[in-house]
């Protein structure tokens, strides 16, 4: 999904809606921060674990994060867009 894809999706809600994102093994965590990174997606994996990998190069993503993942140490996204 695109940004463009997912902004004409959220048009569709009220904008008071709040926004969920799984969290670590059950329940939701609100959105706490907007990283861009750079991807693959690789078919070749287990059920179990996403499609799409951080890689050296690759295609430039937008990752929603959850308040479960504030533990972890911050990455800088960069300020420019791609």
């Amino acid at each position: 999904m695109t940004i463009a894809e997912l902004m004409a999706v959220l048009a569709q809600y009220p904008p008071e809606l709040r926004v969920l994102v799984e969290s670590y093994e059950s329940g939701y965590d609100e959105v706490q921060r907007l990283d861009r990174r750079i991807c693959v997606q690789q078919s070749a994996r287990p059920w179990w674990e996403g499609p799409w990998q951080e890689a050296p190069s690759g295609e430039a993503c937008l990752l929603l994060t959850g308040s479960r993942r504030q533990a972890m140490e911050p990455r800088p996204s960069p300020s420019e867009p791609a």
